[in-house]
C-alpha cells in the first residue's frame, strides 16, 4: 500500500489485495493511492507475472451478504487446521494460517507460471472433494492468478454488525519462520487426485464401458443420490464404508462430467481412502481379477494355500469367562495396545519412565494411581540418550522411594526396532520373551516407522499391525509414545483422541494416555502444568490435572521429581480462583492509578474546584473517576471546601487536596 493510510471503519464491505506479482506498469493507474472501483480497468489475469501462492479459502456455508456466526466461523477455522495437518503429514511445508473474518485461509508458497493450465484449479477441486462438509466448503473459484484476497488487519463487514453475526478483523494466526515452497511433485499429486484429473483406471465391463450405476446397484451400497456435482454426479453414503461411526454423510462417490470416478471420506481417520479402497471393500479381489482376466475359455487354477479362520459359536462365547485385567484401575488394561501421546516437550518420556517404574515396583503412577500388581516392563527409547534416561529415571525412582539400581523388573534399551523389518520383529520377540516382559514401550514411535506416507491409513496400519501381532503373541502390552498435532484453536484445552497425529494411530489405539499443557511453560521454572486424559475401548475414561515440579540444575541438590495429581474439576476451580484474583489485582491497580491521576488534576486547583471541573481535568470517564474520587474522600486525601467563581457572591461546594497530600 506504500505510504497510503486508510481507515478500516469505512463504508467498504472489505479490503482486498492481489497476492501474486503484478506488471509494475499498472502502478501508473493509481500511484500509491486508493481509487474507487468504477469503469476504469482493474487488474486482469493477463497482468500477473507469475504465481507465488496457492490460496485456500474456507467458507462457512450461510446465506449471501451476511457475516458468519461464531459457530460457523469456528467450523471454518477447524477445517483449515485439519487440511493443514493432513498436508503437513504428507510432507508439505507449513503454510500461512489466517482468519479471514468470516472463515479461514491457508496460503502455500508456490512457483508457477501465471497461465498454469488449470493446475491450481485442480488442486482446489481435489481439496474440496476430499474435505468439503455440510457447513464449510473450500472455495474453488479462487484459482485465477489475479484473484483478490482479503487484506489482513482490516474488517470484514458483510451485512449489518449484529451480536449473532458480528463484523470481525481479518488477521494472521500463524506464520512460519521460514516460508518454504511446496515441491512440485506434491502439488502434482494433489492435482492428480481431483475428480476428472487422472486417466480412467477402471476396467471396462463386457460392453467396453464401466457402468457406475450398475456397479452401485450390484453391490448394494447404502447411498443417497446421484445429485448434480461440478458438472458431474455425486453420491453420499448414509454411513461411511470404512468407519461405521462416521454417520454425518462424510463419505462419497463422485463421477466427473468426463466419466472419471473418485471416492473418499472427509474425516482425518479416513485419510487415504479412495475409489480403489472402496472397491477393495465392496468387491474383494477386484484388482486380482483385472490382472488375471483371461480370454473366454481360458483355464484358471487355485494355487493359494488352505487357510481357516477360528470359529467361535455364540454358546462358546457365552460360556467362556473372558475378563479384562486392569493394571491400574480405570487407567490401564493389561495386554491391550496403548498410546501415550502429547505435544512437543510435554514430558512424554518422563511420564513414560514414571509409568514403567510404577508398574515394575507395583507402586503409584504419578504418586496417586495405584498399580494392582508389579510386572516386568521394557522401555525402548531412541531419542533422549542414555545419559538423559539415567538422570530422569534416578529422579523418578527416588521420588517413589527406590534406588534405581534396585528395581529388577524394569529394563531399558537405547535402540528401537524397525517395524517393517522381520529381523527386528524377531529380535523384539526375543527381547520380550527373554526378560518375560508384560509391557514394552517404544519412544518415539515415529523412529520405528519406515519412509511411508504417514497420511495413508493402510500403510501406517500395516506397520502397527505387524509389531502388535508380535506383542500379542508374547502376551505383552505395547505402549506407543507418539505426538499430537502441533496446533489447535485452544492449545491449553484437554487433549482428545482426534489430536493424535498421523493416520492410523487413532484407529489403532485400544487405550490411551494423552498429555497436554494447561498453561504456557515458563522457561527456567522447572514447573509444568499439564492435562492427562485416559480412556480406552474397555470403557474407562478420566481426566486429571498434573502439576510437575522438576526444579532446575541450579536448584540445591539438583533436579528432582515432584508430582501432584488433581481431579480436573478441582484444577479448573483453581484456575478460576486465580483468574478472579488476577482480575481483582488488576482492578485495584487501575484504581490506584486513577486515584493518582485525580490527585494530579486537583493539584492544579490548590484552593479547590468543583467535582465536574476536576473530572474533566483528569481525563477519566465517570465510571472510573467516581470510584477513585470516592476512595480519596473516604481516605481524607481529598476534603470538601467552598469557592466563589466569577461574579458570583454565593460560595459553591468544591473539593481540594488536603495540604499534606498536595503533590
Amino acid at each position: 500500500m506504500g505510504n497510503v493510510t486508510f481507515q478500516t471503519r469505512s463504508k467498504a464491505k472489505g479490503w482486498y489485495v492481489i497476492i501474486n506479482p503484478v506488471n509494475p506498469a499498472l502502478l501508473a493507474r493509481a500511484v500509491n493511492r486508493i481509487r474507487p472501483v468504477g469503469k476504469d480497468p482493474t487488474t486482469a489475469d493477463a497482468d500477473i507475472l507469475h504465481r507465488r501462492w496457492l490460496p485456500i479459502d474456507f467458507d462457512a456455508v450461510r446465506p449471501k451478504g451476511i457475516s458468519a456466526s461464531d459457530e460457523e466461523h469456528n467450523a471454518a477455522l477447524e477445517l483449515a487446521l485439519k487440511v493443514r495437518d493432513t498436508l503437513t503429514a504428507a510432507g508439505w511445508p507449513e503454510p500461512i494460517y489466517a482468519d479471514s473474518g468470516n472463515g479461514a485461509h491457508l496460503l502455500y508458497r508456490v512457483d508457477l507460471p501465471a497461465d498454469d493450465g488449470g493446475f491450481i484449479e485442480r488442486c482446489l477441486k481435489a481439496l474440496a472433494t476430499r474435505f468439503d462438509t455440510e457447513s464449510v466448503t473450500v472455495d474453488t473459484s479462487v484459482h485465477n492468478p489475479a484473484r483478490i484476497w482479503k487484506l489482513y488487519g482490516t474488517l470484514s463487514c458483510k451485512g449489518d454488525n449484529t451480536p449473532d453475526r458480528p463484523h470481525r478483523m481479518a488477521h494472521l494466526l500463524a506464520v512460519p519462520t521460514n516460508i518454504e515452497t511446496v515441491p512440485e511433485h506434491l502439488l502434482e499429486s494433489l492435482a492428480d487426485s481431483a475428480p476428472g484429473a487422472v486417466p480412467q483406471s477402471e476396467p471396462p465391463n463386457y460392453n467396453g464401458q464401466f457402468n457406475l450405476d450398475k456397479w452401485i446397484a450390484e453391490h448394494g451400497l447404502n447411498l443417497r443420490g446421484p445429485e448434480p456435482w461440478q458438472g458431474g454426479r455425486r453420491w453420499v453414503f448414509e454411513t461411511c464404508p470404512w468407519d461405521a461411526t462416521h454417520t454425518n454423510k462424510s463419505a462419497f462417490i463422485v463421477q466427473g462430467q468426463d466419466g472419471k470416478i473418485g471416492a473418499g471420506c472427509h474425516h482425518n481417520g479416513c485419510s487415504g481412502k479412495d475409489w480403489h479402497a472402496l472397491r477393495d471393500i465392496a468387491e474383494p479381489g477386484w484388482c486380482d481379477k483385472r490382472k488375471n482376466r483371461k480370454p473366454q475359455g481360458a483355464a484358471t487354477a487355485e494355487d493359494e494355500s488352505p487357510f481357516e479362520f477360528r470359529r467361535i459359536s455364540c454358546a462358546e462365547l457365552d460360556a467362556t469367562d473372558y475378563q479384562l485385567e486392569y493394571l491400574i484401575d480405570g487407567t490401564l488394561v493389561a495386554e491391550q495396545p496403548c498410546i501415550l501421546a502429547g505435544g512437543k516437550k510435554c514430558l512424554k518420556t518422563s511420564l513414560l519412565i514414571d509409568l514403567g517404574i510404577s508398574l515394575a515396583v507395583g507402586g503409584h503412577f504419578l504418586g496417586k494411581l495405584k498399580v494392582n500388581r508389579a510386572c516386568r516392563v521394557g522401555i525402548m527409547s531412541g531419542e533422549s540418550g542414555l545419559a538423559t534416561i539415567q538422570e530422569t529415571a534416578r529422579r523418578i525412582a527416588a521420588a517413589a522411594g527406590y534406588r534405581l539400581g534396585d528395581i529388577s523388573n524394569l529394563v531399558f534399551s537405547d535402540e528401537l526396532p524397525r517395524f517393517d523389518s522381520m529381523i527386528h520383529r524377531d529380535a523384539l520377540r526375543r527381547f520380550c520373551e527373554d526378560d518375560e516382559l508384560e509391557a514394552v514401550a517404544f519412544d518415539p514411535t515415529y523412529f520405528c516407522l519406515p519412509d511411508i506416507d504417514h497420511a495413508n491409513l493402510f500403510q501406517v496400519g500395516e506397520q502397527l499391525r505387524g509389531v502388535a501381532q508380535v506383542c500379542q503373541e508374547c502376551g505383552v502390552m505395547m505402549i506407543l509414545s507418539h505426538h499430537t498435532r502441533k496446533t489447535k484453536i485452544d492449545p491449553f484445552s484437554p487433549p482428545e483422541l482426534e489430536d493424535i497425529s498421523w493416520a492410523g494411530f487413532q484407529e489403532f489405539a485400544r487405550q490411551w494416555l494423552l498429555v497436554g499443557r494447561r498453561e504456557l511453560y515458563q522457561p527456567g521454572s522447572g514447573e509444568h502444568r499439564l492435562w492427562l486424559s485416559a480412556g480406552g475401548s474397555a470403557g474407562h475414561s478420566a481426566l486429571w490435572a498434573v502439576d510437575v515440579n522438576e526444579g532446575t540444575r541450579a536448584t540445591p541438590g539438583g533436579r528432582f521429581w515432584d508430582v501432584n495429581l488433581l481431579p480436573a474439576n478441582e484444577a479448573r476451580q483453581q484456575v478460576e480462583i486465580h483468574k478472579e484474583a488476577d482480575k481483582q489485582s488488576a482492578r485495584q491497580e487501575r484504581l490506584e492509578h486513577d486515584k493518582q491521576t485525580v490527585c494530579n488534576a486537583m493539584a492544579k486547583y490548590p484552593t479547590g474546584e468543583t467535582k465536574t471541573v476536576i473530572r474533566d481535568g483528569s481525563g477519566l470517564h465517570s465510571s472510573r473517576f467516581n470510584p477513585a474520587f470516592g476512595e480519596l474522600l473516604a481516605e481524607a486525601i481529598v476534603v470538601p471546601c467552598t469557592i466563589i467563581k466569577g461574579n458570583r457572591k454565593t460560595p459553591i461546594d468544591a473539593y481540594k487536596l488536603k495540604e499534606s497530600n498536595t503533590p
